[in-house]
């Protein structure tokens, strides 16, 4: 398990420092990076863990696995530690925040909803008019006015229109609109 530059197994690579405290390699090198695993570099630059270190790191982790695994009752209710009160104090603002979505994404629905039911209430009036816009079936004859059935067949029928000389172009609604 030792590194080709090991001096007699005294030391490991971070790799297999890693290995034996079961730990991942990068977990590893941020301890060595930040002292908590004492190590020095060799000249290609590469971390020479001392492995009496490495087996003390590792019977301590063990040590803590088994008063964790062995606590009591009357332990657990003791005094949390500062960082379980953090802990509360983050899960605490966390839930307040989800509180606070949850209330503002009820806010949207409602809104929503209400945007809804005016779009609905618009197309309803639109649809109403509809037949008001529709135009009038045409009648049996081209360009004669259909006569009600309940009127006089004396009456005149009106003088028809006379005929423009040349075609009239009517322009588009959007054209109208926008005065182009």
């Amino acid at each position: 398990m030792a590194d080709n530059g090991s001096q007699a197994h005294n030391t490991y690579s971070a790799s297999e420092a890693a290995e034996v405290l079961s730990l991942g390699k990068r977990r590893v090198l941020q301890m060595l990076e930040r002292g908590e695993l004492p190590a020095t570099k060799d000249d290609t630059g590469r971390w020479l863990v001392s492995a009496p270190h490495v087996h003390a790191l590792l019977r301590e982790r063990q040590h803590q696995d088994r008063r964790k695994r062995t606590k009591d009752d009357t332990e657990q209710n003791t005094t949390p530690p500062a960082n379980d009160e953090i802990g509360r104090e983050l899960l605490d603002s966390l839930r307040g925040e989800i509180e606070f979505l949850r209330d503002e994404l009820h806010r949207r629905d409602e809104r929503h909803a209400e945007e809804i039911r005016r779009r609905d209430h618009l197309l309803a009036a639109a649809l109403d008019r509809i037949p008001e816009l529709e135009a009038p079936a045409p009648s049996a004859e081209r360009g004669s006015p259909e006569m009600p059935a309940d009127e006089p067949q004396d009456m005149q029928a009106p003088e028809p229109r006379p005929t423009p000389q040349k075609p009239v172009q009517r322009r588009s609604w959007w054209a109208r609109i926008i005065g182009a």
